[in-house]
């Protein structure tokens, strides 16, 4: 291989084992392209670098899993800052936010979001309450990562029921997993944002010496309201003659964001094993967009609320001109060891462990107005064993206790205690051609309910999977899956009674409701080696039982009231992405890039559109090295969303263009990258269909970031 590809210069991402740039989050940049070495003898071969999926105990490649994956690492991160996971995922192949303002998003994955995504940090769950509400942020930081790894499709096996959509693991290395190099080594770095006057600063520093390494990080931002085209409310043509607000135009109100993270931990080496224990402070204080708590004039007159009004809903006694914030703190306790020499029919072992006291307040001008409670633990012990016969795998076990509390005017829930246990097994049947994948996960969960009623809830759950990777010749592999999943219900969606402000329901849970059971086919044809590299994914997700709230068309203290009902779905949809390594040689690269995503989502039972389905999406950008400097743009297209659930309105499609560019000063010790990143440069109003405020709450409008990164 050459000295020098675009890709090993920019350190890239993986996609489903192509290389692809991915398209950019709203308010973020063009990203690097793909990794790619290209030999001098054969210029027109490429061959993408591998990237491991961390969170499996098999620690395969993206190429040897048999379900679509990418892997962001290094610039291709950094290229992707957001002050909120979902918003720094967003444009990935079959991955959208929730948008619930600048503050709070979680991914959507192939359209399934919520409980059905499982979001962990370093392979445990974030022990938050991010998936019961849009307008709860995940408790961790994503511009502190070292890489992040999305699974696509039913992860079921090794993360649980809760991850029949998919998996986001996000790495900080706040627990070093390897012995330092140097003595001391990290990054520092600073930058602006004009549309939101943000500042942030963040490091991460690694040092030690001999058995023992240690790390730090920290981050500090602070935004105002950001800039948007024109107003924050849409109105649509019916309601073109309304009262306009008394909004700024140009401004999101209640957008600002203050955020600080602090970690610090350690690991001990040894010759067979090492052990290691971090801490973190987590808190962040901001904006929830859309809460001003205004009334419309219609409701007053009794002629029924407005979308926009039902998402502004105010509990009686609160001033409209009070907006509502989040105050949360999370702290956080994480400890790992690991076994690397073989003990008995094993080869290496791993345990890791999270305790987490999380607490969150919902500011309503200077009171309290609702106040959540989040306490427990989570672990999970995996197992390798020696080969059996022709097979490998490993065999693992997992447990969390949670314990869950809501007070105020909006706890929409009773106080529960959530356990949950599982075994799992994996095993690898590799043959000449096809590596086989089987798997199972046969899961026990136990809600009680904290409010003296005496209730519980106790169920099991059985998944199962099977599939391969078939490598037909040097250059192609066929990817497939078949998976049976079994979700069990979340205590919201059994025993939810009462008002939810951010989703504009009064929510009914169903404590008789059942298993949600689904099947899943994922097919996807993946090109590793020549010009042009990339994948084409097709997939099918049927449920026999699919857990969503149905709208009754009754109201409740003039909130539409929606029952949690289970109906009979079908997700189904196609991903595509292809690079072209137009030219690498001689300190210059360029690679050209395209991609292509749907997903359509019906309730069968009634024949009709499931909610907040993200539209057809397209993107067009290019990446490209000359000598220090590093630039690139891409333009991103979400088509109208016209396939809309009953009291669903429609979207609008829009274009986001970005763009890119970087020098990097090599400096006595380390180097120092300046940069600067164009977001959204030709001003379009947004509003992705699945965020619950596309009414209210556009994406951000054009901005500019101008940073500094010190590599050290």
């Amino acid at each position: 291989m050459s000295s020098f590809s675009i890709t090993s210069r920019l350190r890239p991402l993986v996609l489903g084992g192509a290389g692809l740039l991915a398209s950019a989050a709203p308010a973020a940049l063009a990203q690097t392209p793909a990794a790619a070495a290209r030999s001098p003898q054969h210029a027109d071969e490429v061959t993408l670098d591998e990237l491991h999926i961390v969170s499996s105990p098999l620690a395969r490649s993206t190429d040897e899993f048999s379900q679509s994956a990418t892997v962001l690492t290094d610039e291709a991160l950094r290229h992707r800052d957001q002050p909120s996971l979902g918003e720094m995922l967003d444009g990935l192949p079959g991955v959208s936010s929730t948008y619930f303002g600048p503050g709070a998003s979680r991914p959507i994955i192939r359209g399934l979001g919520g409980e059905r995504i499982r979001v962990l940090t370093d392979g445990l769950g974030t022990i938050d309450v991010s998936a019961t509400s849009p307008d709860h942020a995940v408790s961790l930081e994503p511009a502190l990562s070292e890489r992040v790894e999305v699974l696509r499709g039913p992860s079921t096996l090794l993360y649980g029921s809760s991850a029949v959509g998919g998996v986001v693991n996000v790495v900080d290395d706040r627990i070093p997993a390897a012995r330092a190099t140097v003595p001391l080594s990290g990054t520092l770095e600073g930058r602006y944002d004009t549309g939101a006057n943000g500042r942030t600063a963040l490091g991460s520093v690694t040092g030690g010496s001999g058995a023992f390494a240690w790390h730090a990080s920290g981050l500090w931002r602070d935004s105002d309201d950001i800039d948007i085209p024109g107003l924050a409310e849409h109105h649509h043509d019916e309601d073109e003659g309304a009262e306009e607000e008394e909004h700024v135009p140009g401004t999101l109100p209640g957008s600002g964001i203050e955020t600080t993270s602090l970690s610090v931990g350690g690991t001990w080496f040894w010759e067979t094993g090492s052990a290691g224990i971090s801490h973190t402070h987590f808190d962040t204080l901001y904006g929830v967009p859309g809460h001003e708590h205004h009334h419309h004039e219609e409701e007053e007159e009794g002629g029924g609320a407005s979308p926009a009004a039902l998402a502004v809903y105010a509990p009686a006694g609160v001033d409209e001109s009070d907006g509502v914030r989040i105050d949360l703190a999370q702290r956080r306790w994480d400890f790992r060891a690991e076994r690397t020499a073989p003990f008995g029919i094993f080869r290496s072992a791993k345990f890791t462990a999270g305790l987490a006291d999380y607490t969150h307040r919902e500011l309503e001008g200077d009171e309290v107005g609702t106040r959540f409670d989040s306490r427990g633990g989570e672990g999970r012990l995996e197992l390798l064993h020696q080969p059996v016969g022709v097979f490998e795998g490993a065999v693992g076990a997992q447990y969390s206790d949670i314990r869950l509390e809501a007070e105020g005017e909006e706890a929409f829930m009773p106080p529960t205690r959530t356990r949950n246990g599982a075994l799992f097994i994996l095993e690898e049947l590799p043959t000449a051609d096809v590596r086989w994948q089987f798997g199972a996960r046969l899961e026990s969960q136990d809600i009680d309910v904290r409010d003296g009623s005496g209730v519980s809830r106790d169920k099991d759950a059985l998944s199962l999977s099977a599939g391969g990777v078939w490598s037909f010749s040097e250059a192609w592999a066929l990817a497939f899956s078949l998976t049976r999943n079994e979700r069990l219900p979340t205590a919201q969606e059994l025993f939810a009674n009462g008002p939810h402000a951010a989703t504009a329901a009064y929510e009914i849970g169903d404590a008789d409701l059942g298993k949600e059971k689904s099947t899943g086919v994922d097919v996807e044809l993946r090109r590793r080696v020549g010009a042009v590299t990339g994948s084409l994914a097709v997939f099918v997700n049927d449920f026999d039982a699919f857990i969503f709230e149905n709208p009754t068309g009754e109201t409740i203290d003039e909130l539409p009231v929606y029952r949690f009902v289970a109906r009979e779905a079908r997700f189904h949809g196609a991903e595509a992405q292809a690079t072209w390594h137009a030219h690498d040689a001689q300190g210059r690269g360029l690679d050209i890039y395209a991609l292509v995503d749907t997903v359509r989502g019906t309730n069968e039972t009634d024949h009709t559109p499931l909610p907040r389905l993200p539209p057809w999406r397209v993107g067009l950008g290019f990446a490209s090295v000359a000598g220090r400097w590093t630039f690139g743009a891409e333009a991103r297209h979400a088509f109208e969303q016209d396939r809309v659930a009953p009291y669903e309105e429609s979207s609008d499609s829009y274009t986001l263009v970005s763009a890119h560019v970087a020098y990097t000063v090599p400096l006595e010790r380390g180097s120092l990258q300046c940069f600067v990143r164009g977001s959204n440069l030709t001003d379009d109003e947004a509003r992705p269909h699945t965020s619950f405020l596309k009414e209210l709450a556009p994406l951000p409008g054009r901005s500019f970031t101008l940073g500094a990164r010190w590599v050290f």
